[in-house]
């Protein structure tokens, strides 16, 4: 049975959550979206990020990972506001170990990617963005304050409420995790990252460190073609080292006692309900997902800066349970190293927390390290 009266909030008003709010018109399902709206849905816009709370009792946060902190800071001014609704936060990267216990909702749900597959447009006169597909099945982990006194919590089963919900917005199969499994389901880190970082010379130059005679031979230079992100960017040699980032992932998910999850292939076959049989095929193929042309343009792109805050949390977590992490160690040192600007870990390095922290995360009783 779907809740009476349900209303969903959107926090930023990017390409995921306008593919998002025109899904949900196609439903019936009313939205209201606290950020910039330009579009042809009909969408109510708040006035006020008060009035988005007040009137919506299911939210999704869709923006990217180094906006979280601003997010939270305004949601924690009405924190009062909260105890009887929901926030869904898309490709959380850690939210819920991060800021789940800052927050009063009744639950936190975070997602490690978005239930969607959208493409921005922006070639034309106004920029459009197209929902290309609604993804077959997504891991969703729950959390709510109400449980921080009890000793362990199953995250095998999802409360009521929740289902319920759930069950009204998706046509997914939805599988319930603990926020500490879904931290380490944040493939996308093993997918963009090793190709944004092993093509980074692609990247144009910073033209203020270029001197006149380097610019004048620079001119001279063909211009490359960068294609698509996943067909272009990504070969063998990108897939051994993806492959690589994804071994030490379910490594450290090992060292926390967590069962073995599926492998960075298997996620992707199911997110798109696909057979592929290696990464080749699957990055080589014109699917939904081989949308992006010409990313990154430059180093404040999300495939560095977002990916650069999920592999903290990842060699946070591999610190904790005394786990080797050499080459996630590697790709972080090479990150910070080339980029400009000191990049931000937005709370991912898990500063105070403990094993007894990961314990209660997961939902376990012992934690082996």
């Amino acid at each position: 049975m779907a809740p009476e009266n349900l209303t969903v909030g959107l926090l930023g008003f990017g390409h995921a959550n306008a593919a998002m709010a025109g899904y949900f018109a196609s439903k019936g399902i009313p939205t209201m979206v606290y950020g910039l709206v330009d579009g042809e849905i009909l969408i109510t816009e708040a006035r006020s990020l008060q009035d988005l709370v007040r009137n919506t009792r299911f939210m999704i946060l869709s923006t990217r990972v180094d906006a979280h902190s601003f997010y939270v800071d305004e949601l924690r001014k009405h924190n009062s506001l909260l105890g009887k609704s929901m926030l869904f936060v898309m490709t959380g990267a850690g939210f819920t170990l991060t800021y789940g216990r800052d927050l009063n909702f009744q639950y936190v749900l975070e997602c490690s990617t978005a239930p969607n597959t959208a493409k921005l447009d922006d070639s034309g006169p106004a920029a459009a963005v197209h929902l290309k597909s609604m993804k077959l099945e997504f891991e969703l982990s729950w959390f709510s304050n109400a449980s921080q006194d009890r000793t362990s919590v199953s995250f095998d089963e999802f409360p009521v409420p929740v289902k319920q919900t759930l069950n009204s917005l998706f046509n997914a199969k939805i599988q319930a995790r603990s926020p500490l499994n879904i931290a380490f389901a944040c493939v996308g880190t093993g997918v963009h990252l090793p190709a944004a970082l092993l093509n980074i010379g692609r990247l144009p130059d910073e033209a203020r460190l270029l001197t006149p005679l380097a610019k004048a031979n620079i001119a001279k230079l063909p211009t490359l073609d960068s294609g698509y992100f996943y067909e272009n960017g990504m070969n063998t040699y990108v897939n051994r080292c993806q492959l690589g980032l994804d071994r030490e992932r379910l490594a450290i998910a090992a060292a926390c006692g967590l069962k073995a999850g599926p492998t960075l292939l298997e996620y992707l076959n199911g997110f798109y309900g696909t057979y592929f049989k290696d990464l080749r095929e699957f990055s080589s193929n014109p699917y939904p997902h081989n949308a992006q042309k010409a990313t990154p343009k430059d180093m404040g792109h999300r495939y560095y800066c977002e990916e650069y805050i999920s592999l903290t949390l990842l060699l946070a977590i591999a610190r904790l349970v005394g786990e080797p992490a050499v080459l996630c160690t590697a790709m972080l040192t090479m990150l910070e190293t080339c980029s400009p600007d000191p990049l931000d870990k937005c709370g991912r390095d898990l500063r105070g927390f403990t094993v007894e922290d990961l314990k209660f995360f997961s939902g376990q009783q012992t934690l082996y390290t």
